[in-house]
């Protein structure tokens, strides 16, 4: 995608529209994009995962894990842990070959 809208349009002037946006936002990001290249800054993307969760983080999954599944997890391990091992059952005896 990328190649076909840079093969059909300059890049000069595309780079020129977003230096002259209207949106002051747009303006400074592009400016600072080009400046830091410039500069020899590399792009460093930002990992979703390392962002602030919302102080508004509904937690009822988290309640439902400790409430539900933990518990069942726990009365498992308990059954498993109190049952008693048994003996392992003796081999029958082989039965003689009658082909002899």
């Amino acid at each position: 995608m990328a190649a076909v809208v840079l093969k059909e349009n300059s890049a000069k002037e595309l780079w020129a529209n977003l230096l002259n946006s209207s949106d002051e936002r747009i303006r400074l990001e592009k400016l600072r994009y080009l400046t830091d290249r410039l500069e020899g800054k590399p792009f460093t993307a930002i990992n979703p995962a390392e962002t602030k969760q919302s102080p508004l983080q509904d937690n009822r999954l988290q309640v439902a894990i400790q409430n539900l599944i933990l518990p069942a997890i726990e009365k498992n391990k308990a059954k498993r842990i109190a049952k008693p091992v048994e003996e392992p059952k003796a081999l029958p005896e082989p039965k003689p070959d009658l082909v002899h």
